[in-house]
């Protein structure tokens, strides 16, 4: 079940770009890092484009619900939605894809360890790239410097060395969180679990193009770590193999952003069903969204219990 806690704002009803971030238990640096966003979204171009920030609250424990509720009332870009339970950074973002109205979807992480100037630059980098309103393309930060302990380093180097041979996506790093690429392109690739950490691999099995810009990565400012180190591994292996398959099975005639002649594949549903996400792919052939994913449908049902809690 998924409660909206925000409502849009009138004047900007078509922003060029949605800055979509999943929470999960960030009540420290969530509204910090919202600021930051609005003081590195100043250049003239992202602002006369305009911008919203969709934060989804994945189950939060910690009263990040509670903050973004109280927050997007008083800020008309920000809107806060809330699955019921914790179900995943896979099934958050694609809430926040499915929610956003902008041409271009913009993401971070919401513990503060990304820096919004970055992704600032990031979605000007696009902007050279795509060619104005051209798609195909996806922009994607490589963190240098990393400010995670040394055995994080180490897994996360070898994860990637492991994950680069087997895909040959060309991306040094593809669990960075910035990223940038329009939204018909993102919503035509397959969704599913953990697809988040595959993003860059699934933008180029689709015949599209993923540009590697350097950031910054900086200490964590609230929250923890979602995964044990093990647990990941174990599940990085699973996910290597299936998106390895995808990619052999799914490659496409044309790039995205253009008409494919390819037939729609079916993906094995989501194992958390959420009301507005995808249960399965419907291939890559670029779709607008349904009349019942409109965001101002979702928004005419919003709980006033929910957002109280």
């Amino acid at each position: 079940m998924l409660s909206t806690l925000s409502t849009r704002d009138p004047v900007s009803a078509d922003p060029l770009i949605s800055v979509v971030m999943p929470v999960r238990d960030e009540a420290a640096a969530i509204l910090p890092l919202i600021a930051e966003i609005h003081r590195a979204f100043t250049m003239p171009d992202i602002l006369a484009g305009g911008y919203e920030i969709i934060a989804v609250d994945d189950g939060s424990s910690d009263g990040s619900d509670r903050l973004l509720a109280a927050a997007a009332l008083a800020d008309p870009r920000l809107v806060a939605i809330a699955h019921d339970r914790g179900r995943g950074q896979s099934a958050a973002m694609t809430t926040g894809f499915r929610a956003a109205r902008g041409r271009v979807i913009a993401t971070l992480d919401a513990d503060g360890q990304n820096d919004p100037a970055d992704l600032a630059r990031l979605i000007r980098r696009w902007m050279i790239e795509a060619g104005g309103p051209a798609r195909g393309v996806m922009v994607a930060g490589h963190r240098r410097g990393r400010a995670d302990g040394a055995w994080r380093k180490l897994v996360s180097r070898v994860a990637n060395g492991i994950r680069s041979r087997v895909l040959q996506d060309g991306t040094p790093d593809s669990g960075c969180g910035l990223r940038v690429i329009a939204r018909d392109d993102l919503l035509a690739l397959p969704l599913f679990d953990h697809a988040h950490r595959f993003m860059p691999s699934l933008v180029t099995a689709a015949g599209g193009r993923v540009v590697s810009v350097e950031v910054t990565d900086r200490r964590r400012r609230g929250g923890r770590s979602k995964y044990r180190t093990l647990t990941r591994a174990l599940q990085g292996i699973v996910d290597l193999a299936g998106v390895a398959w995808l990619q052999h099975r799914l490659r496409p005639l044309d790039p995205i952003g253009r008409a494919l002649t390819m037939p729609a594949l079916t993906m094995p549903a989501l194992a958390m069903p959420v009301p507005g996400l995808s249960a399965g792919a419907t291939g890559f052939a670029p779709r607008k969204p349904s009349a019942a994913a409109d965001p101002a449908t979702s928004r005419a049902a919003i709980s006033s219990g929910d957002a109280a809690a």
